[in-house]
């Protein structure tokens, strides 16, 4: 078997297997060769200081002979040599197949569930939505781009307390302008927080915690996110949210379907593996 990267000179070899992706898409592409022909194509996308694994496909004729692992074993022997620190994956739940692919190559599951995508104007401005954030402020807001070193720690402590990998947030959202946290100053600790990312025309919201037990304090975040949102004028964005805890899901569930222009979104799994033990 033989890697190549895909370019210009030997695309056309493997365009059968792209189904139509468009390279220039793509930051990376990277080929196997086998008994002279096209066997299998993998797609990578830059996110912040990480890589997305965006597309994977082996030609019928060459799988079951670990094509596809080999594929990624050889981008990940490239990856060390870039600033990267984690690869992430998405893919549908429906696809046992990958998913089985996905946890031999040492991916941990970080989110097993619905997504829900809706404008982010409709939601914002929704009945729903509105009647849950009006009233006074119960907490400090802090931005998480702002956090102080000790308050990244005391965030990722709690984060992990949610059985979530506090490594996933900070590479994901740390920096994000849409994300905050609700600051419990009596005992200098996160009470809440909201993590999103912001690509494009798409917001994500990654992660919504409540660490305490008074819903007010969910309530701030998911207001800053809100102000922020208008504030930067990207009410015409698409907002998603991705469910990775039952109690993420359940908010979700509560403000978003209730919301006119919803698009159905299938089950989506992401998972992440950290290179280099970093």
């Amino acid at each position: 078997m033989e890697f190549t990267k895909i370019v210009k000179e030997n695309r056309d070899a493997f365009q059968p297997l792209l189904f139509g992706a468009e390279l220039s898409d793509y930051a990376f592409a990277l080929g196997a060769v086998e008994e002279d022909e096209a066997a299998g194509v993998v797609l990578f996308n830059y996110l912040d200081d990480a890589l997305m694994l965006d597309y994977i496909y082996v030609s019928d004729k060459f799988r079951r002979r670990g094509i596809g692992t080999a594929l990624v074993e050889e981008f990940l022997r490239l990856a060390r040599y870039t600033s990267a620190t984690a690869l992430h994956v998405n893919y549908p739940e429906m696809s046992e197949e990958l998913h089985g692919f996905v946890q031999s190559l040492g991916f941990r599951i970080f989110r097993d569930g619905k997504a829900y995508r809706v404008p982010a104007g409709a939601f914002l401005n929704s009945d729903s939505f509105n009647k849950l954030v009006q009233g006074t402020r119960k907490s400090r807001i802090v931005s998480v781009a702002g956090l102080k070193k000790h308050e990244v720690e005391l965030l990722m402590d709690e984060i992990d307390k949610q059985e979530m990998d506090p490594k996933i947030a900070a590479d994901m959202a740390l920096a994000d302008e849409l994300s905050f946290i609700s600051w419990d100053d009596t005992n200098d600790r996160p009470a809440s927080c909201i993590l999103c990312e912001h690509n494009q025309d798409q917001i994500t919201v990654l992660y919504l915690a409540n660490f305490t037990r008074d819903p007010n304090r969910l309530v701030d975040v998911l207001r800053a996110m809100k102000d922020a949102v208008i504030r930067q004028k990207l009410e015409d964005n698409e907002l998603l949210f991705v469910t990775m805890t039952d109690d993420m899901r359940k908010v979700a569930e509560k403000l978003v379907s209730t919301v006119d222009g919803l698009k159905p979104e299938c089950n989506v799994v992401s998972g992440i593996l950290m290179l280099d033990g970093r």
